[in-house]
């Protein structure tokens, strides 16, 4: 049995080690605590004591270190923390600069201090990003392990959230100008190398491209097996360069390692740490999400989830998993930016993003301006103005359908003399084959011939809103037919010449884009990879025809970009960056076309990551390509590019609010198609396109105050779109869009004062929407049009107190979108307008005296409003409404559900001051002893 050990064994030990430690250094600390492993722990304890008490100093120089280690001479230091310190130093041998980390000596003395720090060299090592630093060398130096890193010119995070907080005090208050200088005033001063990057136009914009880069490299972690762990804002940097980097590895484990728990592992990282790790229930890949969403949430607000005065208070709050309301700290931020933070941070595990791709892909929604999966929207969510009670807050939905900008979508019709287009499409078809069948010599020239003759077809026919015109299906399909068995006979059985290869692979080209016209995605993508492949497997194509073989990879990379935009849009911005680059003739006129087509293409999906000046540029790049082409093309194709340029550019502007460049570009590209239109009064397509943009172009026109201006653009797009539906009676979206339309003309004259012309507007809408409803099958979107145009008039006409009409009108637009959400269950457009017109009812039975029949429209309001700032607020109107048809407590009851609804709208973002205090409709909640609600407080 062994002897006990006595404090005489330990004062023995402890002196010698302080006598080794003069000799070997740390490592004598080690040797010790081998030697004696029944005193290990507590020899570690009592030196550490030595070393805090400044007793004993470990160093043998400034940070304990010589000027040398290997092959790295040490210059300066850097930063430290508290498990390790970074020093600036360079490698002899190639003369460049490098990070050299060590593990600080007092950590040695803690077990697992250099288990850690073997484990961060380890998976570091695994892991291969542009915002991960790599691993250049690593070793130990008299017992401190080491390893360098590429060396960062630029800050951390922590630093440059410092400097804001004290330079602006809130995020509302950033100047973006300032940023870039405080990145490189944060920076250490040998490390200010390069100029400062251009400024951002936001610091929310550059806050959620600084997590973006974050979560992607989190992202490429987690596929590699490794978990962070430690993420936070000291471990993220900022480049002067503008890139950003994810560092320290110095907790991140593989998901089947076990959760560290030594003392000190969370130093620096309890405000970012998910509730389940600080519970000590383990983690998973949904623990450095909530990180993460910790982080994002002090880069957005400069404030951190949750804030207490004492370390045990903070521990509590985070374990309660209720973080301040985001907007409490930045007024500017959205409904969908405050959805993201508070998913990211769901105290249950479950209920967060699932993985930081995840995550990510709402980062890059917000970025893009896109609805998020964590908040769900409809088109007219976006820019909903706050709900007075007059007029009725119907109208606000109306509003928010004209103020947003969407990218206008070609609409693409077929003319009324489709059967004759056939018939000639195919006369040319034919005219090729047979010159094929009978001249073979003659191949390439009767190829590009019929090729091209399918090319026309496809622009002519090839748009989905053929798929709503009867006739035209059946037009479609056959011509989509004869251009397969048309390509099928042309490709040649021998393809060892080069000019067969070419052909062969012009022709799969051709094949691939019927197929993605007739939606068969999979088999376009298939045919589009095989014609890549064999041409990349004959380089004698580029000796042997250079420009035929330079315009067919234009093409074949702008179609595979093209099939990419949606499934990987980063693939699909390297082949269409490939595209643009390829360099063309002056004389390969169609291969230029081609080319430009792939840089609109580009713009789409750099306005997709939120890189909005990259894609103006594209688009800039793209209207100057055209004009050098504008000689070479007809001119009416030249026109119809050039309004679609210009009309994205216009919705960039309007995105960023720049509605006087917005509605410059939009009149331009409304001259061109109305010049197509003035040369072929039947040119449907564009007359389509122009209906389109009139009705973009009435929101930059509406927000710059020129709303008689608005009335006269979309009074032409009426009268366009009459016509429209004259030519094309069965073609169920342009009544669809012509509803809409008459919606928005309404909302316009009610801006200008014109009650009549605003109710003749809504009523025509209302007509139109009956019509939709007759449809055997109404689309969804027509369902919702029909329910707004019956829900705007109810609201006009209850405020001409015509108060039968309006509740007989509301129920119309209860019924129908009813329909239109159990199509689209949880969508916010589709349930708020839903509550709008029961809310309507309501009123309008409250002013009949139908008290019995309020409740019950109220109540339905409540179960179909959603969880929206406009929604709760339009609510609480009803709850007071109903409070005034009772009296003593019941009325008392509703007053305070009144209140805990507009406290409810108060949180999700509602506010518009001075109407807490004047408006006298509150005045029943006034007397109330938490009055007023939230931020009013």
């Amino acid at each position: 049995m062994t002897s006990p050990l006595s404090p005489s064994d330990l004062d023995r030990v402890l002196g010698a080690c302080l006598e080794a430690l003069e000799l070997e250094g740390p490592t004598a600390v080690d040797s010790a605590c081998a030697a004696h492993p029944d005193l290990a722990d507590a020899l570690r304890r009592r030196v550490a004591l030595l070393v805090t008490a400044n007793l004993i100093d470990l160093s043998e120089g400034p940070d304990g270190l010589p000027d040398r280690v290997g092959d790295f001479e040490l210059l300066e230091r850097l930063g430290s923390g508290a498990m390790a310190l970074v020093l600036r130093a360079r490698q002899v041998s190639t003369g460049r600069d490098v990070a050299l980390k060590f593990v600080r000596p007092e950590q040695l003395l803690f077990p697992g201090a250099r288990e850690r720090f073997r484990r961060e060299v380890e998976l570091s090592a695994r892991l291969h990003h542009p915002a991960i630093l790599p691993v250049l060398a690593f070793g130990e130096e008299r017992g401190l392990p080491w390893f360098a890193l590429e060396l960062v010119h630029g800050a951390s995070l922590d630093r440059v959230l410092d400097v804001l907080r004290t330079r602006f005090g809130t995020a509302d208050a950033i100047d973006p100008a300032a940023l870039p200088e405080i990145v490189r005033e944060c920076t250490p001063a040998a490390l200010r190398v390069g100029e400062a990057q251009r400024p951002p136009r936001s610091w929310s914009r550059f806050a959620l491209e600084i997590a973006n880069a974050v979560v992607t490299a989190l992202t490429h972690a987690h596929a590699h097996g490794v978990l962070h762990r430690d993420i936070k804002p000291s471990n993220v940097m900022l480049g002067l360069d503008g890139r950003v980097y994810l560092t320290d590895f110095g907790l991140a484990s593989a998901p089947d390692t076990a959760t560290l728990t030594t003392a000190g592992s969370a130093v620096g990282s309890v405000p970012y740490m998910a509730p389940e790790t600080l519970a000590g229930e383990g983690s998973d890949v949904r623990g450095d999400v909530y990180s993460a969403g910790a982080t994002l949430y002090e880069l957005l607000t400069l404030h951190r989830p949750f804030e207490s005065a004492s370390p045990a208070a903070l521990v509590s709050r985070i374990l309660l998993g209720t973080p301040d309301t985001p907007r409490r700290h930045s007024r500017r931020l959205s409904g969908d930016h405050e959805a993201v933070l508070l998913r990211a941070l769901e105290r249950d595990p479950k209920r967060r993003y699932p993985t930081a791709a995840a995550l990510g892909e709402d980062i890059q929604n917000l970025l893009a301006l896109r609805p998020t999966a964590a908040r769900p929207a409809g088109a007219g969510a976006r820019l909903a103005q706050l709900v007075r009670r007059r007029p009725a807050a119907s109208t606000a939905v109306a509003l928010a359908a004209l103020l947003v900008v969407g990218i206008p979508t070609s609409v693409a019709v077929v003319q009324s003399r489709a059967r004759g287009e056939l018939a000639r499409i195919n006369a040319q078809l034919e005219t090729a084959l047979a010159g094929e069948r009978s001249e073979r010599e003659r191949a390439d020239q009767n190829l590009e011939r019929a090729t091209r003759a399918v090319e026309v077809m496809l622009r002519e026919t090839g748009d989905a809103l053929l798929d709503e015109v009867p006739l035209m299906q059946r037009v479609e399909s056959t011509l989509l037919a004869r251009a397969r068995e048309v390509l099928d006979e042309l490709t040649p059985s021998d393809t060892s010449a080069p000019r067969h290869v070419l052909q062969t692979c012009e022709i799969e080209l051709a094949s691939a884009v019927v197929e993605y016209e007739g939606g068969a995605i999979e088999e376009a993508q298939a045919l589009l990879d095989q014609a890549r492949a064999r041409l990349d497997e004959r380089p004698d194509c580029l000796t042997s025809d250079p420009q035929r073989t330079r315009a067919l990879q234009v093409s074949l990379l702008r179609w595979l970009g093209r099939l990419q935009e949606r499934r990987d849009p980063l693939r699909a911005q390297e082949l269409l960056t490939a595209a643009v680059a390829i360099e063309l003739d002056a004389s390969q006129v169609h291969a230029r076309e081609e080319q430009l087509l792939a840089r609109a293409s580009l713009q789409e999906v750099l306005a997709g990551q939120g890189r909005r000046e990259e894609a103006v540029e594209q688009l800039d790049l793209a209207l100057a390509q055209l004009d050098e082409l504008g000689q070479q093309l007809d001119l009416d194709r030249v026109r119809g590019l050039r309004a679609k340029l210009l009309s994205r550019r216009a919705n960039q502007a309007a995105i960023v609010g720049n509605d006087d460049a917005a509605r410059s570009d939009f009149e331009r590209a409304i001259a061109d198609l109305d010049a197509i239109i003035a040369g072929d009064p039947e040119a449907a397509r564009a007359m389509a396109d122009a209906v389109a943009l009139r009705i973009s172009l009435a929101g930059p026109l509406l927000r710059t105050g020129d709303a008689a201006q608005a009335l006269v653009v979309l009074e032409r797009a009426r009268v366009d779109g009459e016509r429209l539906l004259a030519q094309f009676p069965l073609a169920q979206s342009f009544r669809v869009k012509q509803a809409g339309l008459l919606i928005n003309l309404g909302v316009v004259r009610e801006a200008q004062g014109d009650t009549l012309g605003c109710e003749a507007a809504w009523r025509a809408a209302a007509d139109q929407a009956r019509v939709l409803m007759a449809e055997t099958e109404p689309t969804n979107e027509a369902l919702l049009q029909a329910g707004l145009a019956f829900g705007n008039l109810a609201s006009n006409r209850r405020a001409a107190e015509a108060y039968d009409e309006a509740i007989d009108l509301s129920h119309e637009a209860q019924t129908t979108l009813a329909r239109a959400l159990a199509l689209m269950p949880g969508d916010v457009l589709r349930a708020r307008a839903l509550e709008f017109a029961l809310l309507t009812r309501a009123h309008s039975l409250v002013a009949l005296e139908r008290t019995d029949e309020v409740r019950e429209a109220i109540e339905q309001a409540a179960a179909a409003a959603p969880r929206d700032a406009l929604a709760q607020r339009a609510l609480v109107d009803g709850w007071l409404a109903l409070s005034q048809t009772v009296e003593g407590d019941t009325a008392k009851a509703y007053v305070e559900r009144a209140f805990a609804t507009l406290e409810g709208a108060v949180e999700l973002g509602w506010y518009v001051p001075g109407e807490l205090e004047g408006n006298p409709d509150f005045e029943p909640m006034w007397s109330l002893p938490d009055w007023p609600p939230g931020i009013a407080r």
